[in-house]
């Protein structure tokens, strides 16, 4: 142990520890030591990314490994990275090199390339590299792909410093003319330390291009874990909606493509499934549909004989598709093809026979309450993409602040538990800092929910809010709901509402611009995970009201996946399924709130359920600060006489 030491104090840059901390860094120390896969519940404050580093080094330092890949779901979290290595490089002087990577799209230098989908980007991007149309990529490589002098000056740059961010990179690469990701690349391949999104870990095809390695030669560290099963579900599913159809159809006349009338068959389908899904359940709910029932439908409409000769049309015109990407680029339009992503999905949809898929039919409310359909397949089992990483990895560091069930991870994620080693990091901040209270009230239980409920959440929301001095965050379970109370409440104060595809920086502005503003948000949202409402070092917030419980929403995807858990985890899939996401969300959602040991704030969780049997579900910390109140008036009593002794 007095090798640890002395490598701990070489690298870690602080004068002083944190609670736990140096308890954090010898586990991350022994995980990596002896080839481990470490799962992590500690708290917000208590230094974890300096901790997971620092206990990397000194394993490292040893001789215990390789090279490191820390993964996380946001660019914040990668400049937290890139903030605490620079930090230990200046302290240590230690000689390890290390960068922060981006993806293709992200680090590309022509001016076009910002507005496409991804799908887009790399089809042209790829042809504008095969035909040497694309001057960066040329000036990066010499004749039989060797690194021109340009890329080499590039790299000697990047590399003067040890570490590098991508957006450094970038800047370097675009004052010498060449590709900043090429020159990513290079440099990777020689970086002690990649930090990077979770696609470098979970997609095998991406990390295999960039870290030119195997993963079994490749230490892992995996943060903001509790959002790592819904990220590895999604990055296996897909959607097309019908404005996607019809934006095809108009692609299909323009450039003159024969179909034989496929993308018109796919739309009459999905504008019929969808009309019925309304009438059925509304907005927003997924109903379950077979793979033969489109299938059939298309083979028919197109005349084809077999599967197989309809999968043979639609890759056609996935073809047909990036040429039309290519012409319009040659063309200076933006070079996007909706024929391309159709085709695309129904290729997935033909090939994918495994039973974790599901796919789907959901009904999203238009302009003018017009009905529009979605089409969806769903992989409902986030092991596929995450176990190979997490398992085949040297040794795998799985970490965040709400890891209140790790068993519910560990099987989830097909971890191998023969290899697994846990810590549970108690909070680090004083219980009096932090108010829970429960509203028991009101609910939004999907039963009970009607205008004369959301009326009453209204009234009450407003009350609490208008007792908190300072600037809040409410979370609601679904956008459905959000708006519904937003229409009734009453208050003064400045509003930011949270939209798709909203960045976190537009809510951090907003917050810093009102001191008693207010952030209206959905669990599992933007606004609600891997978001450091920050400002000089301080949490922004006073108050985190959660109206309702955030279970998954009720529907036919929903049953098919509990449905499989069944058969996958016996008497724990409603568990797995149901209670946990919920409990998750509702801890990051709350988690907006104490962001450092002196903040102070209250917690109000605005559902009679949450005091109910629901409260054994919490962890004990939770069930001993939790207070419930019906009436508005004490419950707003309490928070005055909160903030009079916490301001």
């Amino acid at each position: 142990m007095a090798s640890l030491a002395s490598a701990v104090e070489r690298y870690f840059p602080y004068e002083g520890y944190r609670r736990h901390q140096r308890e954090l860094i010898q586990f991350v120390y022994e995980v990596f030591r002896d080839g481990a896969i470490g799962l992590v519940h500690a708290p917000t404050g208590i230094g974890k990314s300096v901790s997971v580093l620092v206990g990397w080094l000194a394993a490292w330092e040893e001789g215990h490994g390789n090279r490191l890949l820390v993964v996380t779901r946001t660019k914040s979290q990668l400049e937290i990275y890139a903030r605490e290595l620079r930090r230990i490089k200046e302290h240590s002087g230690g000689g390890f090199t290390a960068s922060t990577i981006k993806g293709r799209q992200s680090m590309c230098l022509q001016e076009w390339s910002g507005n496409l989908s991804y799908r887009d980007f790399l089809s042209v991007c790829k042809r504008l590299r095969e035909e040497k149309r694309c001057e960066y990529y040329n000036l990066t490589f010499d004749e039989g792909r060797r690194v021109s002098r340009l890329a080499s000056l590039a790299l000697r740059e990047v590399a003067r410093g040890g570490v590098v961010s991508a957006d450094e990179l970038r800047r370097i690469c675009l004052r010498v003319g060449v590709c900043p990701y090429e020159v990513m690349r290079l440099h990777s391949r020689y970086a002690d330390i990649l930090c990077g999104s979770y696609n470098y870990a979970l997609m095998s095809h991406v990390r295999g291009a960039l870290l030119r390695s195997s993963i079994s030669r490749i230490e892992l560290v995996i943060d903001e874990a509790h959002s790592l099963p819904q990220y590895a579900s999604g990055i296996l599913s897909d959607e097309i909606t019908t404005n996607s159809l019809r934006r095809a159809s108009r692609e299909l006349r323009e450039y003159e493509v024969d179909d034989y009338g496929l993308v018109g068959a796919v739309r009459r389908c999905l504008e019929e499934w969808a009309t019925n899904v309304y009438d059925s359940y509304g907005w927003d709910r997924e109903a379950v549909v077979r793979r033969e029932d489109l299938i059939e439908r298309l083979m028919d409409d197109v005349d084809a004989s077999d599967e197989a000769e309809l999968l043979g049309l639609i890759r056609e015109l996935v073809e047909e598709g990036n040429a039309i990407r290519w012409r319009r680029s040659l063309e200076g339009r933006r070079p996007i093809s909706y024929l391309a992503r159709c085709a695309e999905f129904l290729e997935a949809w033909v090939a994918h026979l495994e039973p974790y898929y599901v796919r789907y039919v959901m009904a999203v409310e238009g302009a003018k309450e017009r009905v529009l359909g979605v089409l969806g397949l769903r992989c409902i089992d986030p092991s596929v993409a995450a176990a190979e990483a997490i398992n085949g990895a040297r040794a795998t560091i799985i970490m965040s602040g709400t890891l209140w069930s790790m068993d519910y991870y560990i099987d989830i994620l097909g971890v191998d538990r023969s290899r697994v080693r846990r810590l549970s990091i108690p909070p680090v901040y004083p219980p009096e800092n932090r108010l829970i209270m429960v509203d028991v009230g009101v609910t939004t239980r999907y039963e009970e929910r009607n205008p004369q409920q959301m009326e009453e959440i209204a009234r009450r929301l407003s009350a609490i809010l208008n007792a908190v001095p300072g600037r809040a965050a409410v979370y609601f379970p679904s956008y459905e709901v959000m708006k519904d109370v937003l229409e009734r409440l009453r208050l003064d104060a400045p509003l930011l509402v949270e939209r798709h595809g909203m960045r976190h920086e537009e809510a951090l502005e907003f917050l810093s611009s009102n001191p008693n503003g207010v952030i209206l948000g959905v669990a599992r949202g933007k606004l609600s995970e891997g978001v450091d409402l920050v400002e000089d070092g301080r949490g922004m917030l006073k108050a985190v009201v959660i109206v309702g419980l955030p279970y998954p929403r009720r529907s036919e995807l929903q049953d098919a996946t509990i449905h499989y858990y069944r058969e996958k985890f016996g008497a724990r899939a409603r568990r797995y399924a149901y209670e946990l996401p919920c409990l998750t969300a509702l801890a990051q959602s709350a988690g907006r709130l104490i962001r450092t040991p002196q903040d102070r704030g209250i917690v109000i969780i605005m559902d009679r359920r949450a005091a109910g049997p629901f409260k054994r579900k919490l962890p004990p910390h939770w069930r001993r600060q939790m207070k419930s109140y019906k009436d508005i008036h004490e419950l707003v009593n309490q928070i005055r006489e909160f903030f009079k002794t916490n301001l």
